[in-house]
């Protein structure tokens, strides 16, 4: 990463269980999905951990929240981070003057 680190990162926190049912409904599980209950929930200790240790550039949210709050939420810490747009008219199209050439004989 070149000691590039993002500005905000969102950490969808869930039950290793309620997600495991969740991925289920939506066909046969993958390689990840096939793993232990143990294994899955030492990644979200690992995930919870990263974002303890730095809390000001990680949002924990509960994902078995609503889907419009959690969208909400995300937008107003995103445009939070975002520099303010400054409301500017839009300049009007530059008109292309007619020239006219000798007509050719």
């Amino acid at each position: 990463t070149g000691g590039l680190k993002p500005h905000l990162v969102i950490l969808m926190d869930i039950d290793p269980k309620v997600g495991l049912a969740r991925a289920g409904m939506r066909g046969l599980p993958d390689r990840l999905e096939q793993e232990s209950i143990d294994f899955h929930e030492r990644v979200r200790l690992g995930f919870q951990e990263l974002a303890a240790k730095e809390p000001s550039r990680y949002l924990v949210l509960d994902a078995t929240r609503d889907e419009k709050e959690l969208a909400e939420e995300i937008a107003a810490k995103v445009a939070a981070l975002l520099p303010p747009l400054a409301k500017t008219e839009e300049p009007e199209p530059e008109r292309a003057e007619r020239v006219r050439t000798p007509a050719l004989s």
